[in-house]
């Protein structure tokens, strides 16, 4: 092999590397997103599940910091929206990866409540529907939006890049 055709592999290899490690990156902060939407849809389908399976109120709070610290889950057996030290935790998660934010709207803002038949109630007795938004740290790039239904059931739905409920 002479030396120009090694500098013309090297420059080849340059170039490949040049186009792949962005690309590469994109991959995994969608992987990221992914992966903190389902957490968050698992860790809201079992806390319905759960309120459904034990016949009593179980609750999904956030961190006293906000969603982004964390949340925990806990079946509300006395009724009082606060966990008791006889009322254990049943799950919790930690805060988004890096890179990631998680926000509610007002609905939403520091509790999930879920009633005995799976339906969302907020404490004082009406429909629980919001939403959560898994955001990466620009904001004009893909993210996703957990909605908690009128019957406590959980979608994601993609945003558009660039959207506006990003933009906070």
């Amino acid at each position: 092999m002479t030396l120009l055709e090694l500098l013309v592999i090297i420059v080849i290899v340059g170039l490949l590397t040049t186009q792949g490690v962005p690309a590469m990156g994109h991959v995994l902060r969608d992987q990221r997103l992914q992966t903190a939407s389902h957490t968050l849809y698992q860790a809201l389908y079992y806390a319905r599940s759960e309120a459904i399976r034990q016949g009593v109120p179980v609750m999904m709070v956030s961190e006293p910091d906000g969603w982004e610290q964390g949340w925990r889950i806990f079946a509300d057996r006395d009724d009082d929206g606060e966990q008791s030290p006889s009322e254990p935790t049943l799950r919790a998660g930690g805060a988004p990866p890096g890179g990631l934010r998680l926000y509610a709207n007002q609905p939403l803002r520091r509790y999930v409540r879920y009633a005995s038949n799976g339906y969302s109630i907020r404490a004082s007795g009406s429909f629980q529907i919001g939403s959560f938004y898994l955001c990466t740290t620009k904001a004009t790039t893909p993210a996703r939006r957990i909605v908690l239904s009128r019957g406590g059931r959980v979608r994601i739905e993609r945003l558009p890049d660039g959207s506006d409920d990003c933009a906070r």
